[in-house]
């Protein structure tokens, strides 16, 4: 595939204009969005396919229009004590009959170790932060997950995160290879998933956990609503039910 390229043409009119870059036969770009020497770690579609997510390196969120013309108002979301990395964005699903503020929700991981939920609209002003919650690292001991002291407490390096279909619960995974499992409506965690870190099976992470994802048949089927996955620097994707503390299955 080509990696693009931005060629000249002509209006209606005879005036020479910019084409916009096509990559293939079928890809055109449709706009292009510079923001200068800020890293995008992740980009998402919000679930009523009205804007696209983006997470930057310096903490702050931007929400695009997902029309295609470039907007002349781009929405922010920023916490301003925030300048860690927004590593990872999933947005709440879509519940028929719920109010606005359920349905426009998203859920933002940060590298600091703060999980974020949001409520979006189409106008910066309006938008507001509706709870942040703190994920302390959790060290490893004689193979259950125990708090940190207060000599050695930091904050757990967050990775990944993703809603469940039924728009009840939220998981979150990082650099301490536990995986918390949030209450969305409570803005609690519910309970800690992990590794027995026993010799003689695996039944969990032994190193920093990447991806997260819920059962796309969740939403429509009761049996799937708790099931998830997930992917870890261990070499092993994982299949779980949040409902309880190991894993199910184990690929490697």
């Amino acid at each position: 595939m080509d990696s693009g390229s931005q060629k000249k043409g002509k209006d209606a009119h005879g005036k020479e204009v910019q084409k916009a870059p096509k990559f293939s036969e079928n890809i055109v770009c449709q706009a292009v969005f510079d923001f200068a020497d800020i890293t995008v770690m992740v980009v998402r579609l919000t679930s009523d396919e009205t804007f696209w997510i983006v997470g930057l390196r310096n903490g702050i969120i931007k929400l695009i229009p997902a029309s295609g013309e470039t907007p002349s108002n781009i929405q922010t979301l920023q916490v301003t004590d925030e300048s860690s990395s927004c590593v990872d964005v999933k947005c709440v699903p879509h519940r028929p009959n719920e109010p606005s503020e359920k349905n426009h929700r998203l859920v933002a991981a940060y590298a600091s170790g703060y999980v974020r939920i949001w409520y979006y609209t189409g106008a910066t002003p309006e938008s507001k932060l509706l709870s942040t919650m703190g994920e302390e690292f959790i060290p490893r001991e004689e193979g259950n997950p125990k708090s940190a002291t207060r000599k050695n407490k930091k904050m757990n390096q967050i990775l990944a995160c993703s809603c469940s279909l039924d728009g009840e619960r939220f998981v979150t995974g990082g650099d301490d290879c536990f995986i918390r499992v949030y209450d969305i409506n409570q803005k609690k965690v519910l309970r800690t998933l992990g590794s027995s870190f026993s010799v003689d099976k695996i039944d969990g992470h032994v190193m920093r956990i990447c991806a997260l994802q819920y059962h796309p048949r969740g939403g429509e089927f009761p049996e799937y609503k708790h099931v998830f996955i997930s992917g870890g620097w261990d070499d092993t994707v994982q299949i779980w039910d949040d409902r309880f503390q190991h894993s199910l299955c184990v690929y490697n």
